[in-house]
């Protein structure tokens, strides 16, 4: 249920409360967004249609201007109210860098003997500055890095989104209370329109305006493309579409502007563009080794073909064909034959759909998750 569902209520998403389901959740989040919908919206979606979960997710502006210490007392009673509402069977913080609103949530949860976990999907200890100037400074802020690291390191567990973030973590918070989610994202195949031969071969970019180097990894290759071939359109989806980057391609570039605060309805925009092929281009950084392939799930849920930067996100997909390759300098030989290649393209969309049922189907995210807020709630042992 969205926030202008909650007349009265600071929640950004809520199941309603009082909850008779097993496993209840409270979110404490840095705004609710894909990372949160993916996990516990989403991810938890079949759960909590069977009534055996539900979940609150509140984001930091509900705790207000962050005030260090002198907030906490405001914090913790904010924390206690949605505690007692909720009756959580644990606490969550989702990359929450708020330094009042995790002291006061750590207070109110201990009070009360709940377990607190804390929740990454990116190494946000090492954020790139190519994220964004202004991301970067309030990502790197000190005060940020204080809540999230304190988090880390006095949760009595850890949920990573892939299990190289996990062993990263693990350094910097000097336990072994870790997991990670099985696939980090979900999806499911569905049923896939036939175009027209006649119709133009439609290549797609979708991301925020923090993947502009991502782009710019790709754009020598769509440029050569546009300005050879008129079978050929490009589209980009997001924020990514209002980068100055995205002026330099050649010809009409069609743009979809963002669909934000509801992920569901991202993914059925995502589907309706109807796109023959997907790029997901990703720089070579540490950042992003520890990141999961969230954006092939996207792509490959969508019906289009994906042509990947050959590195670990992508190589299981790469590995079962549900992906093309494109390692640094050859964006334009892959596309080139992707987009000639009708028939390349089918065996990567077939093979993606069933990699998707076998691997990234929601339910094996829930068991996934639900598996590990269960070692959450056990009782603590020593690392």
């Amino acid at each position: 249920m969205p926030a202008s569902d909650l007349e009265g209520q600071t929640a950004a998403y809520s199941d309603p409360f009082p909850s008779a389901a097993p496993v209840r959740l409270l979110v404490f989040a840095d705004q609710l967004g894909a990372s949160q919908s993916i996990a516990f919206v989403e991810g938890l979606a079949g759960a909590r249609a069977r009534g055996r979960a539900a979940v609150r997710i509140l984001e930091e502006a509900a705790f207000g201007p962050d005030e260090g210490l002198a907030g906490v007392p405001a914090a913790r009673a904010l924390a206690e109210a949605e505690i007692a509402e909720t009756s959580p069977v644990a606490v969550v913080l989702s990359r929450f860098g708020h330094v009042a609103g995790a002291e006061g949530v750590f207070a109110a949860a201990r009070a009360r003997g709940l377990p607190v976990i804390a929740h990454l999907d990116d190494d946000l200890f090492d954020l790139p500055v190519v994220v964004g100037i202004e991301r970067y400074r309030s990502g790197r802020h000190p005060r940020r890095i204080q809540a999230l690291g304190g988090a880390l390191r006095r949760a009595d567990f850890v949920i990573a989104a892939t299990e190289a973030l996990a062993g990263r973590l693990a350094l910097m918070a000097g336990h072994s209370r870790i997991g990670w989610l099985e696939n980090g994202t979900g999806g499911r195949s569905g049923p896939r329109r036939h175009r027209p031969a006649e119709a133009p071969v439609v290549i797609g970019y979708m991301g925020s305006a923090s993947h502009g180097p991502d782009l710019e990894l790709v754009l020598p290759a769509l440029e050569a493309l546009l300005t050879r071939r008129r079978d050929v359109r490009v589209e980009l989806f997001g924020s990514i579409a209002r980068l100055p980057a995205a002026d330099a391609l050649p010809g009409a570039v069609v743009r979809h502007d963002v669909v934000a605060g509801d992920y569901a309805a991202f993914r059925r925009r995502l589907a309706e563009l109807d796109w023959d092929i997907g790029l997901a281009p990703l720089e070579a950084s540490p950042y992003n080794r520890c990141k999961t392939a969230t954006k092939w799930a996207e792509y490959a849920e969508a019906g289009a073909a994906v042509l990947a930067s050959d590195m670990e996100v992508y190589q299981p997909m790469i590995a079962c064909g549900a992906a093309a390759p494109a390692a640094p300098g050859q964006w334009a030989p892959m596309r080139e034959r992707l987009v000639g290649e009708a028939r390349l393209r089918r065996g990567l969309t077939a093979a993606a759909d069933a990699l998707l049922d076998a691997r990234f189907g929601w339910e094996r995210l829930e068991d996934s998750l639900l598996g590990l807020v269960a070692r959450a709630a056990a009782p603590r042992r020593a690392a």
